[in-house]
């Protein structure tokens, strides 16, 4: 419901004007009120609050775009952190499939090894049984 004046300064309900669609600003009131009671100590004051929010207003947007520079900033190092933290864990499976090959290969050897000394002892077995055998 939205009120509207008479020639006698009187507020006078009006149903036919649509509702607003938004919260209607305290401040603008201020002033209708300080225009139609001709104060400029009440402008005044309307003038302070406007200046005081538009300069606390400022200051917020000084510290946003602050932080938002330094998101900016965050966030390429994370990116960089995070390709990093890919590249090393790619290096340590390289390290693990490299030290696993490595141990494998220890392995082989000593299998190989054991197999020669297999093949020792068979061959002196059969030098031994020769001369038992004669």
């Amino acid at each position: 419901m939205l009120l509207y004046r008479k020639n006698d300064n009187q507020l006078v309900p009006d149903y036919k004007l649509p509702s607003l669609t938004y919260q209607f600003p305290k401040l603008f009131l201020n002033v209708i009120n300080a225009f139609s009671q001709e104060s400029s100590d009440d402008m005044q004051k309307c003038c302070e609050y406007y200046y005081s929010r538009i300069h606390r207003l400022n200051k917020y947007e000084k510290e946003n775009e602050k932080l938002t520079k330094e998101y900016e900033l965050l966030s390429k190092a994370n990116a960089n952190l995070e390709k990093e933290n890919t590249e090393l864990k790619a290096r340590i499976k390289v390290l693990e499939c490299e030290d696993a090959r490595n141990k494998l290969q220890e392995k082989d050897k000593k299998i190989k090894d054991l197999l020669m000394e297999i093949e020792l002892l068979k061959i002196k077995n059969e030098e031994q049984r020769k001369l038992y055998m004669k």
